[in-house]
């Protein structure tokens, strides 16, 4: 099911990567210029949620969806996957409804006026199971499965040597 090369015959263009890439950024920056901007002076937290905290976190969702939507198009060609790396597919999956709670909490916070969701005066134990817990989680589940894989061959006779 691959080529010469050991690519798949029908690869997803890289156009699709690179859109989901600057989409990170964006968010990333939208998100850093917001502690910038300061809160209106009878805000009830000092961390409230502006404009550029509602756009980054409508980047992030909408990354999300590409992300998940390119993994659906990787699944439909897993048997084009050589076995050994399905375990990433399992990964994937495993951690989006955790991410997907970490998102939740986000857009909870930035468009809706319940403090409960504020990261400063709101609920703990709402910041420690939306945000926290699923946060570690995602990342303990991708180190262990991506730990477990076996080392690829094409670098296993390079690190030999």
């Amino acid at each position: 099911m691959r080529n010469s090369n050991g690519f798949l015959y029908k690869p997803i263009h890289r156009v699709f990567f690179i859109l989901i890439f600057v989409a990170s950024l964006t968010g990333i920056g939208l998100a850093s210029g917001s502690s910038s901007i300061t809160p209106p002076p009878n805000s009830p937290s000092p961390f409230v949620a502006n404009y550029l905290t509602k756009a980054a976190d409508i980047v992030f969702a909408v990354q999300f969806a590409g992300t998940y939507l390119l993994y659906l198009i990787v699944l439909a060609h897993r048997a084009e996957i050589p076995q050994v790396e399905h375990r990433l597919l399992l990964a994937i999956a495993a951690c989006a409804p955790f991410v997907a709670a970490r998102l939740a909490y986000g857009l909870l916070f930035a468009f809706t006026d319940d403090l409960r969701f504020n990261i400063l005066v709101g609920s703990t134990i709402i910041y420690f199971f939306l945000s926290v817990l699923t946060e570690i989680i995602a990342v303990g589940i991708s180190v262990v499965i991506g730990l477990s894989l076996p080392a690829p061959t094409a670098y296993s006779s390079i690190t030999k040597h």
